[in-house]
């Protein structure tokens, strides 16, 4: 099996909802990020993460 790369860092902690937000506006589908928030928190369902990407932000 391979080794990790040494500049390879495992996130531990789950994405915050800009994080998620960014994502989606590059790009990636809710699928591909629900999977990998779903990895990180196995409480983020995809209706949770729908939530999150479409509420209206206030800033």
């Amino acid at each position: 099996m391979a080794a990790r790369p040494a500049t390879s860092a495992r996130r531990f902690a789950p994405y915050t909802p800009d994080e998620l937000r960014a994502m989606f506006a590059a790009g990636d589908s809710v699928s591909q990020i629900h999977g990998r928030a779903y990895r990180l928190d196995r409480t983020m369902t995809k209706d949770r993460l729908r939530a999150i990407l479409y509420a209206p932000v206030t800033a």
